[in-house]
C-alpha cells in the first residue's frame, strides 16, 4: 500500500466537479499524492490499478433521483470487489435526505 488518496469522482452540473478539485488541490498542498479520476471519461483500468495500492479513497458524486450517480456507484462496487486495504473511505458531494 503506498500513501496515495484516490478520488474518482463525477460532476453533473459542475458542483461536484468544484467540491473534489478543492478537495484534491488541498490534500496536495499538505503533501499527499493524490490520483485523481473523472468517472465521465477515464479508464476503469487505470482506476482500479491506482484502487490496488490506494491508503485512501474519497468518492464524489452529486445526488441523481434518490441517490449516488450511477457511474459513482460502480466506483463503489469496483473499490469493494477490489478489497483495497484503505486506511480511510469518504464521499464527498452525496447529500441524500431519504425517508
Amino acid at each position: 500500500m503506498k500513501n496515495v488518496a484516490v478520488v474518482p469522482y463525477i460532476s453533473m452540473h459542475g458542483s461536484t466537479d468544484k467540491i473534489a478539485q478543492y478537495f484534491i488541490n488541498s490534500l496536495i498542498e499538505r503533501g499527499v499524492i493524490v490520483e485523481s479520476f473523472n468517472l465521465a471519461d477515464t479508464d476503469i483500468g487505470e482506476l482500479a490499478m491506482s484502487l490496488v495500492d490506494a491508503a485512501t479513497v474519497v468518492l464524489g458524486t452529486p445526488t441523481v433521483l434518490i441517490g449516488p450517480h450511477p457511474k459513482a456507484v460502480f466506483a463503489a462496487y469496483l473499490v469493494k470487489i477490489l478489497r483495497p486495504k484503505v486506511k480511510f473511505l469518504s464521499l464527498i458531494g452525496f447529500i441524500w435526505v431519504g425517508h
